[in-house]
């Protein structure tokens, strides 16, 4: 079973307040899978970052990406954004939509919203 879903820091980076914020991936699969099925240990998952539009990993996207190079340019590349999944931690930078692809392995055949 997949799920597709996004994550969004709506704070505007131009604040003197705005912060990275982390989001705790694990607690947030496992609260879900809890909610659905109440009383059935989470299955083993997977948890990819994608493209905004969820269509590729974003490792391809950015092996993709065109880097455009214009006059007077000194070689300076914008700022570097959090990539990947550390320790279940994601950091979302302010106004940063960040896409995942989580797909569950349960052991047997479940209905994802128990009845």
């Amino acid at each position: 079973m997949k799920i597709l879903f996004r994550l969004e820091n709506m704070m505007d980076p131009f604040d003197s307040f705005s912060v990275d914020y982390p989001a705790n991936m694990t607690l947030i699969i496992d609260l879900w899978w809890s909610q659905s099925n109440p009383g059935i240990p989470t299955p083993r998952y997977t948890l990819e970052e994608t493209s905004v539009t969820g269509n590729m990993p974003v490792t391809e996207m950015e092996d993709r990406r065109v880097r455009w190079q214009a006059a007077g340019d000194d070689g300076t590349e914008a700022k570097v954004l959090h990539r990947g999944i550390k320790d279940g931690i994601v950091m979302l930078e302010p106004m940063r939509l960040r896409t995942f692809l989580l797909e569950y392995f349960p052991e047997e055949e479940t209905k994802f919203i128990q009845m």
